[in-house]
């Protein structure tokens, strides 16, 4: 009878293994879809700051500085969204959401360098690809929320 315990106690490791694994798993997926919700939340709020933001700049010095601030912040949530690793289940939303943040990062770029080049016409930004691509982001957070329950 002593052979079988040493068996039984490899099943039973391997059971609590694979139960962690599988807690590690839904609790990556659970994060994942945090951050990506997270993020197109940030992107969705600056789309509804920028236009008032935006109207102010074009008189006011202090209003197009802080535009510039909104813009780089932008470039750094977007290069922080790149950096997530998504779960097998949103690896295809997540490679939507990369293509469309390059869109994104060369509308952000063309942007902020007109208004390093005193460049600036607040009419652009509202027709802009930038605004484009935060209305096809906040399109897939709905596909996001769906895949989170």
């Amino acid at each position: 009878m002593k052979p079988i315990y040493p068996v039984l106690l490899l099943i039973l490791v391997f059971g609590i293994t694979s139960a962690c694994s599988a807690v590690e798993e839904v609790s990556n997926s659970i994060n994942y879809i945090e951050e990506a919700t997270d993020y197109i939340n940030k992107i969705s709020a600056f789309s509804n700051e920028a236009p008032p933001l935006i109207e102010k700049a074009a008189t006011d010095p202090s209003a197009l500085t802080q535009l510039e601030q909104k813009l780089t912040e932008m470039e750094k949530e977007i290069a922080e969204f790149n950096q997530l690793t998504p779960p097998d289940f949103a690896k295809d939303i997540h490679a939507q959401i990369l293509e469309h943040n390059k869109t994104l990062e060369s509308a952000i770029k063309t942007y902020s360098d007109n208004i390093k080049n005193q460049n600036f016409d607040p009419n652009t930004l509202q027709d802009s690809e930038l605004m484009n691509q935060i209305e096809e982001l906040s399109k897939i957070l709905e596909q996001l929320q769906n895949m989170g329950g």
